[in-house]
């Protein structure tokens, strides 16, 4: 779009032979206007605020712009302005200034000078017009890209902040305590307590590497296109399956495919990922359910990780041996999207992981 503006504008002066033209950009809330590109002669340049002085541009564009018309001016008319702009040593004789127009609004005007009296005809003029109606569509169209790429960032930035917070921020003041911890127990002379620890600090540090090397993976891919719910569960599944394990069977139960934002998806799929690590890691079982559900009474969706392994008790963090802390960074996460994270175990009797959100967050 910036090379649209500054070929409309190099093009129309070279065809009407101009001596000087411009195109200014108006901010509507401002109310300011602000060179955009400037042309000299055959010279086309980013203005810089030194080549030319447009005192007399801005006024006749400023015009154009508030009667939303072209507007002609022709020596005779210069007197009601504060000054008179000189180009390469010559007094323009003539401006014409034509408001740039899109989808209604007044996005700035190209302005034009020569050193020659003339007038300008109406066929002109309406080229003119037609003209600045398509850098209008120019500019509207980079203003709106530019907006495109400054959300993207914005979400982009978020979603960091995000995993930050819910993975690698807990994390670190969990080690902290655990150091803490540590530190008292070796005062006590407690080694066997200090070496399960130990095995606990190595599992949250093994998380965190693996989310960091998720993040990095994630920024450095290209834009994906869009992708369901049910294939990135389906890939997830067939990624751990390369590695011994028990079955894992995936079940879809929803009525289509379910294509969730960007920011979700990612907090659903770590949801996942880490129910599924924990029972390769901690579960000894034969067989996994992945069941993908809806509930349209109450507009939910629910993921559910059910495994038939040694189970344990949730009430007992500390005791049984299992990393309970992984699971308070799930709940975190299911926080994010408006969901709840439901842990169902006992020993001996399997574990069922459930994540449910609504459908709207989808």
């Amino acid at each position: 779009s910036e090379m649209c503006i500054r070929d409309s504008l190099n093009t129309v002066s070279g065809i009407l032979d101009m001596n000087v033209g411009c195109i200014f950009l108006y901010d509507a809330e401002t109310e300011e206007l602000t060179s955009r590109v400037c042309r000299v002669g055959s010279t086309l340049d980013t203005f810089q605020g030194t080549a030319i002085t447009f005192s007399l541009e801005q006024q006749i564009s400023a015009r154009a712009i508030a009667e939303m018309r072209p507007v002609v001016l022709g020596v005779a008319d210069f007197a009601e302005f504060q000054s008179v702009t000189i180009v390469a040593g010559e007094t323009l004789e003539l401006l014409l200034s034509i408001p740039l127009m899109a989808k209604g609004k007044v996005l700035g005007a190209l302005t034009l000078g020569s050193a020659r009296a003339e007038t300008v005809p109406a066929q002109s003029l309406d080229l003119l017009t037609a003209i600045g109606q398509q850098i209008g569509m120019a500019v509207e169209n980079a203003n709106l890209y530019q907006q495109a790429e400054m959300a993207a960032t914005l979400e982009e930035r978020q979603r960091i902040a995000s995993e930050m917070h819910d993975g690698l921020a807990q994390t670190i003041s969990y080690l902290g305590h655990k150091v803490d911890e540590t530190v008292d127990l070796l005062e006590d002379g407690a080694l066997p307590q200090v070496f399960a620890i130990c095995q606990e600090i190595r599992g949250a540090l093994d998380r965190a590497s693996r989310d960091v090397r998720f993040s990095i993976a994630s920024l450095r891919e290209a834009p994906q296109p869009r992708r369901s719910l049910q294939k990135e569960l389906a890939d997830l599944i067939a990624t751990l399956q390369r590695d011994p394990g028990p079955q894992v069977d995936f079940v879809d139960m929803l009525p289509a495919p379910l294509y969730a934002p960007p920011l979700h998806l990612e907090q659903i799929l770590r949801v996942a990922s880490e129910s599924l690590l924990n029972v390769y890691h901690h579960a000894d079982a034969r067989y996994v359910t992945v069941c993908l559900e809806q509930d349209s009474e109450e507009m939910q969706v629910k993921l559910r990780v059910v495994d038939d392994g040694k189970g344990f008790n949730p009430e007992l963090p500390h005791k049984d041996g299992r990393d309970h802390f992984g699971l308070s960074i799930m709940r975190a996460r299911a926080g994010r999207i408006e969901g709840r994270l439901d842990i169902v175990s006992a020993l001996g009797q399997g574990t069922t992981v459930a994540l449910t959100w609504p459908v709207a967050a989808s």
